[in-house]
């Protein structure tokens, strides 16, 4: 797992679970550019430290499903359950990899 770039001040942090990842990335972006990209995530709960405006995109562009979260530690409600290739506009407060 990597993180490729965070930008606008956003921090990413990332909680390694053994075992499988994702192949591609997941990309949240704000109404003005990129925020952060995520590269091959290892399945499990991904921390997005970060507050992101109205109008934020998260965009599966992995082979898994990922469930996207309010709260950070993979909490909060609503969550969404966005399959590969999706993306919504919804403000994330962490991402969980299905492997």
């Amino acid at each position: 797992m990597a993180v490729v770039g965070v930008l606008a001040g956003a921090a990413v942090g990332l909680a390694a679970s053994p075992g499988l990842a994702a192949t591609g990335r997941v990309i949240i972006g704000s109404p003005t550019g990129p925020s952060a990209i995520l590269v091959d995530p290892a399945a499990g709960c991904h921390s997005v430290n970060a507050t992101f405006p109205p109008g934020t995109t998260v965009s599966n562009q992995t082979d898994a499903t990922i469930v996207v979260y309010t709260g950070g530690f993979c909490t909060g409600f609503p969550s969404l359950a966005l399959p590969p290739g999706d993306s919504t506009v919804f403000s994330p407060g962490s991402i969980r990899v299905l492997s």
